[in-house]
């Protein structure tokens, strides 16, 4: 991923090797913002931090502890036993074709598109264009 947009507004995604903290979201008034992601990231950690960051990216006025407990909580569910194998195949499924797989085969390449909720994205780029209205409690 290279680029995330949240409500117009895009921040740049950057792996770096020995961040002092695991990541980071430059404030949404910067021009060229960033997030910031530890190179050392991996698995449930690595999906906690990057919805951390993205939620701040999105909804920045949202206090710290709200953020760090809904990104833990988020990472908790993909990862659950019973959800991380559908999610897995899932991802999968979806990158296959973009990855050039074919049925069956593995690929070791990055991700190279992704698409956002109209269906529509530049190259490595991940897009919410609107707020959601009404969410079920």
């Amino acid at each position: 991923m290279q680029n995330v947009t949240f409500f117009g507004k895009r921040w740049r995604v950057e792996w770096v090797e020995g961040l002092p903290e695991l990541g980071y979201c430059e404030k949404a008034d910067k021009v060229d913002k960033r997030v910031l992601l530890d190179s050392r990231l991996r698995g449930q950690k690595l999906v906690e931090v990057l919805v951390h960051e993205c939620t701040h990216a999105a909804f920045w006025h949202l206090d710290e502890e709200f953020v760090r407990e809904f990104a833990d909580e988020i990472a908790k569910a993909l990862f659950h036993k019973d959800m991380a194998p559908y999610f897995l195949k899932e991802l999968t499924a979806a990158a296959a074709p973009k990855l050039g797989a074919k049925n069956g085969q593995e690929t070791k390449h990055p991700v190279s598109e992704a698409r956002g909720s109209t269906g529509s994205s530049r190259q490595g780029e991940v897009v919410v264009r609107e707020a959601p209205e009404g969410l079920p409690d």
